[in-house]
């Protein structure tokens, strides 16, 4: 998968990686995009299907986006 500016051409990206079960191709993205200035890097201590597993922290970083287009 390529993330190019003219695909990806938003203000803010942010990039959730559920580390429960680590060593996917999703760590692999991760690794890749945390070295870029113009992602906001989220870690969770649950699986993939975080807005089941963890929903509190899903609100909190849905409403911690939406604050940055204010």
């Amino acid at each position: 998968m390529t993330l190019s500016e003219t695909a990806y051409a938003v203000q803010n990206r942010v990039y959730v990686w559920c580390n429960r079960d680590a060593g996917g191709p999703l760590e692999a993205i991760y690794n890749r995009v945390a070295g870029e200035d113009n992602w906001i890097m989220h870690t969770l201590p649950c699986g993939h299907d975080f807005m089941n597993d963890a929903p509190e922290l899903a609100r909190d970083i849905i409403l911690e986006t939406a604050a940055l287009g204010e």
